[in-house]
Protein backbone atom coordinates (compact mmCIF):
# COMPACT_ATOMS: atom_id res chain seq x y z
CA UNK A 1 0.00 0.00 0.00
CA UNK A 2 2.73 2.39 1.05
CA UNK A 3 4.71 1.32 -2.00
CA UNK A 4 1.76 2.15 -4.31
CA UNK A 5 1.28 5.54 -2.66
CA UNK A 6 4.97 6.28 -3.02
CA UNK A 7 4.87 5.23 -6.67
CA UNK A 8 1.80 7.47 -7.19
CA UNK A 9 3.51 10.46 -5.62
CA UNK A 10 6.61 9.68 -7.64
CA UNK A 11 4.64 9.72 -10.88
CA UNK A 12 2.93 12.98 -9.88
CA UNK A 13 6.24 14.60 -9.05
CA UNK A 14 7.71 13.31 -12.29
CA UNK A 15 4.77 14.70 -14.27
CA UNK A 16 5.05 18.04 -12.46
CA UNK A 17 8.77 18.15 -13.21
CA UNK A 18 8.09 17.41 -16.88
CA UNK A 19 5.44 20.15 -17.03
CA UNK A 20 7.76 22.68 -15.36
CA UNK A 21 10.59 21.72 -17.69
CA UNK A 22 8.32 21.95 -20.74
CA UNK A 23 6.97 25.35 -19.69
CA UNK A 24 10.49 26.58 -19.04
CA UNK A 25 11.62 25.45 -22.48
CA UNK A 26 8.56 27.07 -24.06
CA UNK A 27 9.14 30.33 -22.14
CA UNK A 28 12.75 30.36 -23.32
CA UNK A 29 11.50 29.74 -26.84
CA UNK A 30 9.23 32.78 -26.50
CA UNK A 31 12.12 34.89 -25.25
CA UNK A 32 14.32 33.63 -28.07
CA UNK A 33 11.70 34.76 -30.59
CA UNK A 34 11.12 38.16 -28.97
CA UNK A 35 14.41 39.39 -27.53
CA UNK A 36 16.74 39.39 -30.60
CA UNK A 37 14.29 41.62 -32.47
CA UNK A 38 13.63 43.95 -29.53
CA UNK A 39 15.31 47.01 -31.08
CA UNK A 40 13.35 46.56 -34.29
CA UNK A 41 10.16 45.89 -32.37
CA UNK A 42 10.20 49.23 -30.59
CA UNK A 43 10.47 51.13 -33.86
CA UNK A 44 7.95 49.03 -35.80
CA UNK A 45 5.74 47.12 -33.30
CA UNK A 46 2.97 46.30 -35.79
CA UNK A 47 5.31 44.66 -38.32
CA UNK A 48 7.11 42.88 -35.48
CA UNK A 49 3.91 41.46 -33.98
CA UNK A 50 2.80 40.27 -37.41
CA UNK A 51 6.18 38.55 -37.89
CA UNK A 52 5.96 36.76 -34.51
CA UNK A 53 2.43 35.54 -35.24
CA UNK A 54 3.54 34.33 -38.68
CA UNK A 55 6.45 32.38 -37.15
CA UNK A 56 4.07 30.72 -34.68
CA UNK A 57 1.66 29.79 -37.46
CA UNK A 58 4.50 28.39 -39.55
CA UNK A 59 5.75 26.29 -36.62
CA UNK A 60 2.28 24.83 -36.07
CA UNK A 61 1.86 24.13 -39.78
CA UNK A 62 5.20 22.26 -39.94
CA UNK A 63 4.23 20.06 -36.97
CA UNK A 64 0.85 19.27 -38.55
CA UNK A 65 2.40 18.59 -41.96
CA UNK A 66 4.70 15.97 -40.42
CA UNK A 67 1.71 14.22 -38.87
CA UNK A 68 -0.24 14.28 -42.15
CA UNK A 69 2.62 12.70 -44.07
CA UNK A 70 2.17 9.28 -42.43
CA UNK A 71 -1.54 9.47 -41.51
CA UNK A 72 -4.69 7.93 -42.89
CA UNK A 73 -7.52 9.88 -44.53
CA UNK A 74 -9.16 10.71 -41.20
CA UNK A 75 -5.96 11.95 -39.63
CA UNK A 76 -5.08 13.70 -42.88
CA UNK A 77 -8.33 15.72 -42.82
CA UNK A 78 -7.87 16.40 -39.12
CA UNK A 79 -4.37 17.67 -39.78
CA UNK A 80 -5.65 19.95 -42.53
CA UNK A 81 -8.23 21.31 -40.11
CA UNK A 82 -5.51 22.05 -37.56
CA UNK A 83 -3.47 23.94 -40.15
CA UNK A 84 -6.58 25.85 -41.33
CA UNK A 85 -7.45 26.91 -37.76
CA UNK A 86 -3.96 28.15 -36.98
CA UNK A 87 -3.39 29.88 -40.33
CA UNK A 88 -6.83 31.55 -40.31
CA UNK A 89 -6.35 32.67 -36.71
CA UNK A 90 -2.88 34.01 -37.44
CA UNK A 91 -4.07 35.76 -40.62
CA UNK A 92 -6.93 37.42 -38.74
CA UNK A 93 -4.60 38.49 -35.92
CA UNK A 94 -2.03 39.88 -38.38
CA UNK A 95 -4.77 41.80 -40.24
CA UNK A 96 -5.94 43.33 -36.96
CA UNK A 97 -2.37 44.29 -36.04
CA UNK A 98 -1.76 45.97 -39.40
CA UNK A 99 -5.11 47.77 -39.08
CA UNK A 100 -3.98 49.18 -35.73
CA UNK A 101 -6.27 46.98 -33.57
CA UNK A 102 -3.37 45.41 -31.69
CA UNK A 103 -5.29 44.56 -28.50
CA UNK A 104 -8.01 42.74 -30.50
CA UNK A 105 -5.35 40.56 -32.16
CA UNK A 106 -4.51 38.87 -28.85
CA UNK A 107 -7.89 37.17 -28.14
CA UNK A 108 -8.20 36.20 -31.81
CA UNK A 109 -4.83 34.42 -31.68
CA UNK A 110 -5.77 32.84 -28.33
CA UNK A 111 -9.07 31.47 -29.70
CA UNK A 112 -7.20 29.90 -32.63
CA UNK A 113 -4.80 28.21 -30.22
CA UNK A 114 -7.66 26.88 -28.05
CA UNK A 115 -9.48 25.49 -31.11
CA UNK A 116 -6.25 23.89 -32.28
CA UNK A 117 -5.82 22.25 -28.89
CA UNK A 118 -9.40 20.93 -28.85
CA UNK A 119 -8.97 19.37 -32.29
CA UNK A 120 -5.59 17.83 -31.39
CA UNK A 121 -6.74 16.26 -28.11
CA UNK A 122 -9.21 14.01 -29.91
CA UNK A 123 -6.60 11.81 -31.66
CA UNK A 124 -4.42 8.96 -30.48
CA UNK A 125 -1.55 9.19 -28.04
CA UNK A 126 0.83 10.62 -30.63
CA UNK A 127 -1.77 13.09 -31.85
CA UNK A 128 -2.59 14.17 -28.32
CA UNK A 129 1.07 14.57 -27.47
CA UNK A 130 1.76 16.56 -30.64
CA UNK A 131 -1.31 18.74 -30.14
CA UNK A 132 -0.59 19.43 -26.48
CA UNK A 133 3.05 20.23 -27.05
CA UNK A 134 2.31 22.52 -30.01
CA UNK A 135 -0.55 24.30 -28.24
CA UNK A 136 1.50 24.75 -25.04
CA UNK A 137 4.47 25.99 -27.06
CA UNK A 138 2.37 28.61 -28.84
CA UNK A 139 0.66 29.71 -25.62
CA UNK A 140 3.95 29.86 -23.73
CA UNK A 141 5.69 31.75 -26.53
CA UNK A 142 2.84 34.25 -26.62
CA UNK A 143 2.78 34.56 -22.82
CA UNK A 144 6.54 35.10 -22.75
CA UNK A 145 6.36 37.68 -25.51
CA UNK A 146 3.18 39.70 -24.91
CA UNK A 147 3.32 40.54 -21.15
CA UNK A 148 7.09 40.88 -20.84
CA UNK A 149 7.66 43.15 -23.79
CA UNK A 150 4.50 45.26 -23.98
CA UNK A 151 4.81 47.24 -27.19
CA UNK A 152 7.11 44.66 -28.79
CA UNK A 153 4.49 41.96 -28.53
CA UNK A 154 1.40 43.90 -29.45
CA UNK A 155 0.17 45.85 -26.41
CA UNK A 156 -0.09 49.59 -27.13
CA UNK A 157 1.64 51.84 -24.63
CA UNK A 158 -0.22 54.63 -22.83
CA UNK A 159 1.00 57.05 -25.48
CA UNK A 160 -0.80 55.08 -28.18
CA UNK A 161 -4.20 55.00 -26.45
CA UNK A 162 -5.89 57.95 -28.16
CA UNK A 163 -9.39 59.27 -28.59
CA UNK A 164 -9.71 60.27 -32.24
CA UNK A 165 -11.61 63.41 -33.20
CA UNK A 166 -12.05 65.14 -36.57
CA UNK A 167 -13.69 68.43 -37.52
CA UNK A 168 -16.29 66.44 -39.44
CA UNK A 169 -17.57 65.12 -36.09
CA UNK A 170 -17.78 68.58 -34.51
CA UNK A 171 -20.96 70.66 -34.29
CA UNK A 172 -20.49 74.15 -35.71
CA UNK A 173 -21.49 77.18 -33.63
CA UNK A 174 -22.62 80.11 -35.77
CA UNK A 175 -22.58 82.80 -33.07
CA UNK A 176 -20.16 83.54 -30.23
CA UNK A 177 -23.04 84.66 -28.03
CA UNK A 178 -26.83 84.55 -27.79
CA UNK A 179 -28.35 86.81 -30.46
CA UNK A 180 -32.00 87.80 -30.12
CA UNK A 181 -33.79 87.88 -33.48
CA UNK A 182 -35.23 91.15 -34.73
CA UNK A 183 -39.01 91.13 -34.09
CA UNK A 184 -39.52 92.53 -37.62
CA UNK A 185 -37.47 89.76 -39.27
CA UNK A 186 -39.21 87.27 -41.55
CA UNK A 187 -40.12 83.83 -40.25
CA UNK A 188 -37.29 82.11 -42.10
CA UNK A 189 -34.69 84.39 -40.45
CA UNK A 190 -36.28 83.92 -37.02
CA UNK A 191 -36.29 80.13 -37.46
CA UNK A 192 -32.61 80.13 -38.53
CA UNK A 193 -31.54 82.32 -35.61
CA UNK A 194 -33.49 80.16 -33.19
CA UNK A 195 -31.68 77.04 -34.43
CA UNK A 196 -28.30 78.79 -34.19
CA UNK A 197 -28.99 79.96 -30.65
CA UNK A 198 -30.12 76.50 -29.59
CA UNK A 199 -26.74 75.09 -30.69
CA UNK A 200 -24.92 77.81 -28.74
CA UNK A 201 -27.04 77.19 -25.63
CA UNK A 202 -26.40 73.44 -25.87
CA UNK A 203 -22.65 74.16 -26.08
CA UNK A 204 -22.90 76.44 -23.00
CA UNK A 205 -24.71 73.77 -20.99
CA UNK A 206 -22.08 71.16 -21.86
CA UNK A 207 -19.35 73.62 -20.87
CA UNK A 208 -20.99 74.15 -17.47
CA UNK A 209 -21.50 70.40 -16.99
CA UNK A 210 -17.84 69.72 -17.83
CA UNK A 211 -16.76 72.45 -15.40
CA UNK A 212 -18.75 70.82 -12.57
CA UNK A 213 -17.32 67.40 -13.45
CA UNK A 214 -13.76 68.78 -13.33
CA UNK A 215 -14.38 70.23 -9.87
CA UNK A 216 -15.36 66.70 -8.78
CA UNK A 217 -12.13 65.34 -10.37
CA UNK A 218 -14.13 63.25 -12.83
CA UNK A 219 -12.87 62.24 -16.27
CA UNK A 220 -13.00 65.13 -18.77
CA UNK A 221 -15.62 65.19 -21.50
CA UNK A 222 -13.74 64.99 -24.82
CA UNK A 223 -16.37 66.79 -26.88
CA UNK A 224 -15.55 69.55 -29.35
CA UNK A 225 -17.42 72.24 -31.25
CA UNK A 226 -16.28 74.38 -34.19
CA UNK A 227 -16.51 78.15 -34.69
CA UNK A 228 -15.47 80.32 -37.66
CA UNK A 229 -14.12 83.74 -36.68
CA UNK A 230 -16.29 86.56 -38.03
CA UNK A 231 -15.27 90.07 -39.00
CA UNK A 232 -17.11 91.42 -35.95
CA UNK A 233 -14.91 89.25 -33.69
CA UNK A 234 -11.68 91.02 -34.70
CA UNK A 235 -12.73 94.50 -35.87
CA UNK A 236 -12.43 97.76 -33.88
CA UNK A 237 -9.52 96.58 -31.77
CA UNK A 238 -11.13 93.34 -30.61
CA UNK A 239 -8.66 90.53 -30.09
CA UNK A 240 -8.06 87.04 -28.79
CA UNK A 241 -8.88 87.85 -25.15
CA UNK A 242 -12.37 89.16 -25.96
CA UNK A 243 -13.07 86.33 -28.37
CA UNK A 244 -12.08 83.68 -25.79
CA UNK A 245 -14.32 85.33 -23.19
CA UNK A 246 -17.32 85.47 -25.55
CA UNK A 247 -16.85 81.77 -26.36
CA UNK A 248 -16.52 80.95 -22.64
CA UNK A 249 -13.04 79.48 -23.23
CA UNK A 250 -9.86 79.84 -21.18
CA UNK A 251 -7.11 81.49 -23.20
CA UNK A 252 -4.73 78.56 -22.63
CA UNK A 253 -7.30 76.00 -23.76
CA UNK A 254 -8.31 77.88 -26.91
CA UNK A 255 -4.70 78.67 -27.83
CA UNK A 256 -3.17 75.22 -27.30
CA UNK A 257 -5.90 73.14 -28.94
CA UNK A 258 -5.71 75.37 -32.05
CA UNK A 259 -1.91 75.70 -32.20
CA UNK A 260 -2.04 79.50 -31.80
CA UNK A 261 1.37 80.81 -30.71
CA UNK A 262 0.49 84.46 -30.15
CA UNK A 263 -2.67 86.40 -29.25
CA UNK A 264 -2.34 88.34 -32.54
CA UNK A 265 -2.40 85.18 -34.68
CA UNK A 266 -6.17 85.15 -35.33
CA UNK A 267 -8.01 86.44 -38.36
CA UNK A 268 -11.43 86.53 -39.98
CA UNK A 269 -12.48 83.19 -41.48
CA UNK A 270 -10.25 81.11 -39.21
CA UNK A 271 -11.84 77.91 -37.80
CA UNK A 272 -11.45 77.43 -34.05
CA UNK A 273 -11.87 74.10 -32.23
CA UNK A 274 -13.79 74.60 -28.97
CA UNK A 275 -13.41 71.89 -26.28
CA UNK A 276 -16.16 71.65 -23.68
CA UNK A 277 -13.57 70.66 -21.04
CA UNK A 278 -10.96 73.28 -20.16
CA UNK A 279 -7.24 72.63 -19.73
CA UNK A 280 -4.03 72.63 -21.75
CA UNK A 281 -3.51 70.55 -24.91
CA UNK A 282 0.20 69.74 -25.18
CA UNK A 283 1.20 68.30 -28.58
CA UNK A 284 3.47 65.25 -28.68
CA UNK A 285 5.48 67.06 -31.38
CA UNK A 286 5.64 70.81 -30.54
CA UNK A 287 5.80 73.07 -33.60
CA UNK A 288 6.26 76.56 -32.17
CA UNK A 289 7.98 78.24 -29.25
CA UNK A 290 4.86 78.46 -27.07
CA UNK A 291 4.21 74.74 -27.44
CA UNK A 292 7.84 73.98 -26.57
CA UNK A 293 7.59 76.22 -23.49
CA UNK A 294 4.37 74.60 -22.21
CA UNK A 295 5.69 71.08 -22.88
CA UNK A 296 8.78 71.88 -20.81
CA UNK A 297 6.69 73.34 -17.97
CA UNK A 298 4.35 70.34 -17.76
CA UNK A 299 7.02 67.67 -18.29
CA UNK A 300 7.87 67.70 -14.57
CA UNK A 301 4.25 67.66 -13.37
CA UNK A 302 2.20 64.54 -12.51
CA UNK A 303 0.61 62.87 -15.54
CA UNK A 304 -2.31 61.45 -13.55
CA UNK A 305 -5.64 62.49 -14.99
CA UNK A 306 -4.14 63.44 -18.36
CA UNK A 307 -5.82 62.10 -21.50
CA UNK A 308 -4.44 61.40 -24.97
CA UNK A 309 -6.47 62.76 -27.86
CA UNK A 310 -5.90 62.86 -31.63
CA UNK A 311 -7.50 65.95 -33.22
CA UNK A 312 -7.46 65.99 -37.01
CA UNK A 313 -4.38 63.75 -37.07
CA UNK A 314 -2.37 65.71 -34.48
CA UNK A 315 -1.72 63.97 -31.15
CA UNK A 316 -2.07 65.84 -27.85
CA UNK A 317 -1.86 65.06 -24.16
CA UNK A 318 -4.73 66.92 -22.47
CA UNK A 319 -4.16 68.19 -18.93
CA UNK A 320 -7.64 68.94 -17.49
CA UNK A 321 -7.98 72.12 -15.44
CA UNK A 322 -4.48 73.42 -16.26
CA UNK A 323 -4.04 77.07 -17.27
CA UNK A 324 -1.27 79.22 -18.73
CA UNK A 325 1.55 79.96 -16.31
CA UNK A 326 2.61 83.59 -15.83
CA UNK A 327 5.53 83.00 -18.20
CA UNK A 328 3.26 81.48 -20.85
CA UNK A 329 0.78 84.38 -20.56
CA UNK A 330 3.57 86.94 -21.02
CA UNK A 331 4.98 85.02 -23.97
CA UNK A 332 1.56 84.51 -25.59
CA UNK A 333 0.80 88.24 -25.60
CA UNK A 334 4.27 89.28 -26.81
CA UNK A 335 4.71 88.94 -30.57
CA UNK A 336 8.08 90.69 -30.77
CA UNK A 337 11.23 89.19 -32.24
CA UNK A 338 14.76 89.82 -31.09
CA UNK A 339 17.83 90.62 -33.15
CA UNK A 340 19.92 87.52 -33.91
CA UNK A 341 23.17 89.17 -32.70
CA UNK A 342 24.02 90.70 -29.34
CA UNK A 343 27.00 92.61 -30.81
CA UNK A 344 26.31 94.11 -34.20
CA UNK A 345 26.69 97.07 -36.53
CA UNK A 346 24.01 97.65 -39.18
CA UNK A 347 25.92 98.02 -42.43
CA UNK A 348 23.11 97.64 -44.97
CA UNK A 349 19.36 98.22 -44.41
CA UNK A 350 16.34 96.57 -46.03
CA UNK A 351 15.33 97.79 -49.51
CA UNK A 352 17.06 99.05 -52.63
CA UNK A 353 20.77 99.80 -52.41
CA UNK A 354 23.96 99.81 -54.43
CA UNK A 355 25.31 96.26 -54.33
CA UNK A 356 28.78 96.12 -52.67
CA UNK A 357 29.63 93.22 -54.99
CA UNK A 358 28.47 94.39 -58.43
CA UNK A 359 27.91 98.09 -57.83
CA UNK A 360 24.41 97.78 -59.33
CA UNK A 361 21.22 99.29 -57.88
CA UNK A 362 19.47 96.17 -56.48
CA UNK A 363 16.84 95.17 -53.96
CA UNK A 364 18.26 93.92 -50.65
CA UNK A 365 15.83 91.36 -49.14
CA UNK A 366 17.17 91.65 -45.57
CA UNK A 367 19.59 93.56 -43.37
CA UNK A 368 23.34 93.10 -42.95
CA UNK A 369 24.80 93.09 -39.43
CA UNK A 370 28.60 93.26 -39.20
CA UNK A 371 30.28 91.24 -36.44
CA UNK A 372 33.53 89.28 -35.94
CA UNK A 373 33.79 85.73 -37.28
CA UNK A 374 32.61 83.29 -34.62
CA UNK A 375 30.05 85.64 -33.01
CA UNK A 376 27.02 83.64 -31.82
CA UNK A 377 23.94 83.86 -34.06
CA UNK A 378 20.64 83.37 -32.22
CA UNK A 379 17.13 82.50 -33.39
CA UNK A 380 15.05 85.68 -33.51
CA UNK A 381 11.96 83.69 -32.45
CA UNK A 382 11.07 80.09 -31.71
CA UNK A 383 10.15 77.66 -34.44
CA UNK A 384 11.37 74.73 -36.53
CA UNK A 385 14.50 74.65 -38.69
CA UNK A 386 12.96 74.37 -42.15
CA UNK A 387 16.17 74.25 -44.16
CA UNK A 388 19.96 74.12 -44.08
CA UNK A 389 22.14 75.33 -46.94
CA UNK A 390 25.85 74.74 -47.36
CA UNK A 391 28.22 76.70 -49.58
CA UNK A 392 25.44 78.35 -51.57
CA UNK A 393 26.93 80.67 -54.22
CA UNK A 394 25.07 83.69 -52.76
CA UNK A 395 24.12 82.89 -49.15
CA UNK A 396 27.04 80.59 -48.33
CA UNK A 397 26.11 78.55 -45.26
CA UNK A 398 22.58 79.54 -44.20
CA UNK A 399 19.69 78.47 -41.97
CA UNK A 400 15.94 78.97 -42.50
CA UNK A 401 13.56 78.83 -39.52
CA UNK A 402 9.79 78.44 -39.84
CA UNK A 403 7.99 80.40 -37.09
CA UNK A 404 4.47 79.41 -38.12
CA UNK A 405 1.75 81.66 -39.46
CA UNK A 406 3.60 82.00 -42.78
CA UNK A 407 6.66 83.69 -41.21
CA UNK A 408 10.22 82.47 -41.76
CA UNK A 409 13.64 83.92 -40.97
CA UNK A 410 16.93 83.42 -42.86
CA UNK A 411 20.48 83.62 -41.43
CA UNK A 412 23.22 83.67 -44.12
CA UNK A 413 27.04 83.74 -44.59
CA UNK A 414 27.56 81.57 -41.48
CA UNK A 415 30.92 80.04 -40.61
CA UNK A 416 29.31 77.34 -38.45
CA UNK A 417 25.80 75.90 -38.02
CA UNK A 418 24.73 74.42 -34.67
CA UNK A 419 21.30 73.01 -35.62
CA UNK A 420 19.92 70.59 -38.20
CA UNK A 421 16.84 70.45 -40.36
CA UNK A 422 13.73 69.64 -38.33
CA UNK A 423 15.21 70.81 -35.00
CA UNK A 424 12.95 72.79 -32.66
CA UNK A 425 14.51 76.06 -31.51
CA UNK A 426 13.51 78.74 -29.00
CA UNK A 427 13.98 82.48 -29.12
CA UNK A 428 17.55 83.43 -28.24
CA UNK A 429 18.93 79.91 -28.79
CA UNK A 430 22.30 79.73 -30.54
CA UNK A 431 21.93 78.33 -34.06
CA UNK A 432 25.32 79.17 -35.60
CA UNK A 433 28.23 81.60 -35.85
CA UNK A 434 28.98 84.65 -38.00
CA UNK A 435 31.17 84.06 -41.05
CA UNK A 436 31.84 85.36 -44.53
CA UNK A 437 30.82 82.42 -46.74
CA UNK A 438 29.08 82.88 -50.08
CA UNK A 439 28.83 86.27 -51.81
CA UNK A 440 30.29 88.34 -48.96
CA UNK A 441 32.82 91.19 -48.71
CA UNK A 442 33.57 90.63 -45.02
CA UNK A 443 32.37 89.00 -41.76
CA UNK A 444 28.66 89.76 -41.28
CA UNK A 445 25.22 88.20 -40.91
CA UNK A 446 22.62 88.63 -43.63
CA UNK A 447 19.24 88.42 -41.85
CA UNK A 448 15.82 88.14 -43.55
CA UNK A 449 12.19 87.94 -42.45
CA UNK A 450 9.75 86.53 -44.97
CA UNK A 451 5.95 86.52 -44.85
CA UNK A 452 4.39 83.79 -47.01
CA UNK A 453 7.67 83.67 -48.94
CA UNK A 454 7.87 87.41 -49.56
CA UNK A 455 10.68 89.46 -47.95
CA UNK A 456 9.61 91.97 -45.26
CA UNK A 457 11.50 94.65 -43.38
CA UNK A 458 12.85 93.02 -40.16
CA UNK A 459 12.51 96.41 -38.46
CA UNK A 460 8.72 95.90 -38.36
CA UNK A 461 9.09 92.85 -36.13
CA UNK A 462 12.20 93.44 -34.02
CA UNK A 463 11.66 95.04 -30.61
Amino acid sequence: MIKRIAEGYGKMLGAAAKIIALLSVCALLGLAIVFPLWKFATSAPQAYTAAVLALMAAAAAVVCARRIKSAGIRKFLKGLLRIAVILCGAAAAIALVIAGKRIAAIPVAAVAVVLYGIISFGGGKTGKKTGKMTAITIIAAASAGFPLFGDAAGFPSADEMFSFVTTGEMIRIMNAKYTAPNPKADEETKSRMKAENEVFQKYEKKREKAERAQRRNENPALEFYLYKIKKSDVEKGKGFTQLAASLDQRQGTLATVNGIECSDDISEGMDLVLPVSQGLFVPFEPRNELEILIAQELSTQPQEGSVNVDINGRKYKFFPGKSFSGTAVAFFHDKGMQLPLSRKVLTSPFGYRTSPISGEWKFHAGIDLAAPVGTDVMACKGGTVAGIGQMNSVYGNFITIDHGGGKTSVYAHLSKMSVGKGDKVTRGQKIGEVGTTGMSTGPHLHFEIRENGNPSDPGKFIK
